[in-house]
């Protein structure tokens, strides 16, 4: 039964031959939302962190036979069932450009607003603040030079990546003036080893010098509501959660985790590491559990690489490069020493002719590093599925006030949204939508629904063999026999483009009175 929830229902191991699909409804969500005891707070250690991931992990995949798994968070038909990790949305319905500007939903904070928790240091220092209305919010400036930026950024891609089908907070930009702060009795503020020292109006002036200065006296920020429940810490790019039981799935093995990969590579995610995510223990319709956060977008967009050129061509440490120098005497030029200055001051270093495939984070995140092709795969047809008009919403919602910048950056998003199309549909069977319509088995081939690739022929195999071929038709469709009365049918389809025969897709049928796709299988 469990098999049948998490994961492929009662598939024979990768090993083997064939699969057989158990004749039961497709699962669209998945009981992870059971009832825990509250778990104990997970403190992130930057230095073990650190060690895993630019030492220990790079020097054991040196030594351990590579072995990539398909992903275990996925039914029979090869997608990811909403869960407490992932929510399908305008991967699996038709959103507006409405819908994906509204986001997770909220109001912006009612002014004024009394701070209760300050962070004065840091590069976007900001505050926690109560709102006229007791709402809780994280206040977060543009830094000096940047104006726009980061607030901008916030908005833009917290919105994408909960249409995508992740869970973050809700964020919006909003203007606010100093006498809209006040100072609760009891806020304090932290510094360096010094916590909850008392917050002063001297905190106010030193946290907005470092703020980009005000328009007529408003100062524009990021609020962004604090999310229900109790804060639990991130969650580890690897492994389950010791004290979570609903955890039972290693985090590399997770689709979801995985194919994150390409929606950062979309968005110049460089900051994604386990401090940028939020496990919240929540209680809803009776059950107390954790629901698992992606947070902190400021510095997507380029504005990771402002101050550092080298981020999304190289991780924090990377040998390729180190050697590369090294052994060049310093003659040999990085990728990233020709990258173009910043287009606008509110807009960071990106730009549209970036390979998905070359790009990297910043500190490497484990689960990336065991994505498969049919991850990969899954992560770019959900990006496809944002159109033009969704892309100008959240640029829109995003309020800039430079129209040139706004339209650059909703050109760029365009732009490499069809880099990642070319990179991950074009390379294999692209195949998706399979339904039965009458006696006839028919799909959607996205690289040329898409315009990714010309339209090319699909062969049906039985045991290698073609029995049947099929022309891509100009909407991307293309239809087989269906298997009628066999009461069990395994069809297997390849796209033969330009000469090329591509990774083929298996797909498994079940005939008679109701005839139905019973799974699908991408071993890319």
């Amino acid at each position: 039964m469990r098999a049948a929830i998490l994961g492929l229902a009662c598939v024979l191991t990768a090993g083997c031959t064939s699969r057989v699909f158990v004749d039961a409804p497709i699962v669209w969500r998945v009981a992870d939302d059971r009832t825990i005891p509250e778990p104990d707070d997970d403190v992130y250690v930057r230095y073990t962190h650190y060690a895993d991931a630019l030492v220990m992990d790079p020097l054991g995949r040196t030594l351990r036979i590579a072995d990539r798994e398909r992903a275990r968070d996925i039914n029979a038909i090869d997608e990811v069932p909403d869960s407490s990790w992932f929510e399908n949305r305008i991967g699996r319905y038709q959103l507006t450009a409405d819908d994906v500007a509204r986001g997770p939903g909220g109001e912006p904070p009612r002014l004024p607003l009394t701070i209760t928790k300050g962070k004065v240091d840091g590069s976007n220092p900001g505050f926690i603040v109560k709102d006229a209305d007791k709402r809780t919010f994280l206040i977060k400036f543009d830094p000096i030079g940047h104006a726009e930026m980061q607030t901008s950024n916030a908005v833009i891609a917290s919105r994408i990546f909960w249409a995508a089908g992740y869970h973050v907070p809700y964020e919006t930009v909003t203007t606010i003036s100093r006498n809209d702060l006040l100072i609760d009795a009891k806020a304090t503020f932290d510094e360096g080893v010094n916590e909850d020292l008392p917050f002063t109006e001297l905190q106010i002036e030193r946290l907005l010098k470092l703020a980009a200065p005000p328009k007529d006296g408003r100062y524009r920020v990021t609020a962004s509501e604090l999310l229900k429940g109790k804060p639990k810490g991130g969650y580890a790019d690897r492994g389950t959660r010791p004290d979570d039981p609903n955890d039972t799935i290693p985090h590399e093995h997770r689709r979801t985790l995985r194919g994150l990969q390409v929606f950062c590579a979309w968005l110049d995610h460089t900051d994604i590491n386990p401090q940028n995510s939020l496990d919240m223990y929540v209680e809803e319709g009776g059950r107390k559990f954790l629901r698992h956060y992606l947070i902190d977008f400021g510095e997507t967009l380029g504005a990771h690489g402002i101050e550092h050129p080298w981020m999304s061509y190289s991780h924090f440490f990377d040998s390729e490069h180190v050697l590369a120098s090294t052994f060049s005497f310093g003659l040999w030029k990085r990728p990233w020493e020709d990258e173009p200055g910043q287009p606008f001051p509110s807009v960071g270093l990106y730009f549209a002719d970036r390979d998905p495939t070359a790009w990297r984070e910043a500190k490497p995140y484990y689960a990336f590093r065991e994505r498969t092709a049919a991850d990969t795969f899954w992560a770019a047809k959900i990006i496809m599925r944002f159109r033009r008009e969704h892309i100008d919403a959240l640029v829109t919602r995003a309020q800039m006030s430079d129209r040139a910048a706004a339209r650059y950056l909703a050109d760029t998003l365009m732009a490499r949204r069809r880099e990642v199309g070319l990179a991950y549909l074009t390379k294999v069977t692209a195949l998706d939508d399979f339904s039965l319509e009458g006696d006839r088995l028919c799909a959607v081939d996205l690289a040329a629904r898409y315009d990714l690739a010309e339209r090319g022929t699909v062969e049906r195999l039985v045991d290698g063999e073609v029995v049947e071929r099929a022309r891509v038709g100009d909407d991307g469709r293309v239809c087989f026999e269906g298997p009628r009365s066999k009461p069990y049918a395994v069809y297997g389809f390849r796209t033969v483009r330009g000469g090329e025969s591509l990774p083929e897709v298996e797909v498994h049928l079940r005939g008679g009175g109701r005839p139905r796709v019973q799974g699908v299988v991408r071993d890319f």
